[in-house]
């Protein structure tokens, strides 16, 4: 994926869009979209209120992050919480620094762009039982999605810590 982050970010931003899209006329008119200890839900929205959430939320916090990972540092670098922040944003690195850290923004977006929409499509099938709930093999699939976005944000970070350690 170097070099290809942001085509990546940008196609899976799309495609999460439209899956949502495409995918929410199969949610009832009242979204089950949070479910209890006993996999049962407990909280509901409407349809149109949970597209709308869904939309702003996979979309938002991916942009969000790229926008503060990738792009913030470019207008304000003081404000880079960066190990070796001094070293690594000197006039001679600042350029390849800068790269790095949008780069990998857009890799950190695209994890999370697909673990929103793997939520989604969680949320879509536990709302075709009736009533709603979250069955063993989707609570399972649940706790596997948020292991895998949780490894992930650990090699992203370690992956951070190992670029710009002390020289």
């Amino acid at each position: 994926m170097r070099g290809n982050a942001r085509l990546v970010f940008t196609i899976l931003l799309v495609l999460t869009a439209m899956s949502i899209f495409a995918t929410s006329d199969a949610l009832p008119q009242t979204v089950a979209s949070h479910f209890g200890g006993n996999n049962l839900a407990n909280g509901w929205m409407s349809r149109d209120g949970y597209v709308l959430f869904m939309l702003c939320f996979s979309l938002g916090v991916p942009l969000f992050m790229v926008l503060t990972i990738g792009w913030l540092p470019r207008f304000m670098p003081r404000l880079v919480n960066l190990p070796n922040r001094d070293y690594w944003l000197s006039e001679e690195r600042r350029d390849e620094a800068l790269a790095y850290l949008l780069e990998h923004a857009y890799r950190m977006g695209s994890v999370t762009l697909l673990f929103m929409l793997g939520l989604h499509l969680l949320v879509l099938d536990a709302n075709q039982a009736h009533p709603a709930r979250l069955a063993g093999g989707l609570l399972i699939l649940l706790i596997l999605l948020m292991l895998l976005f949780f490894a992930a944000l650990g090699v992203w970070t370690l992956a951070l810590l190992r670029r710009f350690r002390k020289p």
